[in-house]
């Protein structure tokens, strides 16, 4: 692990380690947690959990390319996805390996010679891809944006009562007249 470099800030540090392949992350313990760019990337005030977080994602890349930043790429994958708390943070890394899995198999699908190898990765990149898009799910559901859809079976409307179907709007306020719905008698 490097030293911490004398004048730079602790979030300069943590950045610079965020880009250095070697590096992966540096994790001041020293550093208050409202100060650590790696924490918030990652969507928790904890260093050592955003540590854990941004390590478990860099090792879902493939190793085989020495060419690519694989830190740089992680970094880049959960600045993209934005992970609101810790939660977030741990699905963000879970998606980027199931992503990153999925295009893995489909590669060795295309590049394959037998038929059984290229079936066999074609169903594994079906079945991670499939689970992306739970994942993508869960993580819209957590965050308030998942499809609500109410169903009602019964309803019962005894004599002289009311029942209204569809949307309500709050009643209008003194001075405002109040709009009929198309179809309301009265």
């Amino acid at each position: 692990m490097k030293k911490i470099s004398q004048g730079r800030s602790p979030q300069q540090q943590l950045l610079s380690q965020c880009h250095d392949e070697s590096q992966t992350a540096l994790i001041c313990q020293n550093e208050r947690p409202a100060e650590s760019a790696l924490a918030k990337l990652c969507g928790t005030s904890s260093n050592l959990l955003a540590g854990s977080i941004v390590n478990q994602a860099i090792s879902t890349f493939s190793r085989y390319d020495p060419e690519k930043n694989n830190a740089s790429l992680a970094v880049a994958a959960l600045r993209e996805i934005a992970p609101k708390d810790s939660f977030e943070g741990m699905l963000a890394a879970q998606m980027l390996g199931t992503h990153n899995l999925a295009m893995a198999c489909l590669g060795r699908a295309a590049n394959g010679e037998h038929v059984d190898t290229i079936a066999r990765n074609v169903e594994l990149a079906t079945k991670l891809t499939r689970t992306f898009t739970a994942q993508m799910e869960a993580l819209n559901r957590h965050r308030g944006k998942g499809q609500q859809k109410v169903t009602v079976e019964h309803v019962t409307v005894n004599a002289g009562g009311q029942a209204i179907v569809g949307s309500v709007q709050a009643p209008a306020s003194r001075g405002q007249k109040v709009s009929r719905v198309a179809g309301e008698g009265g």
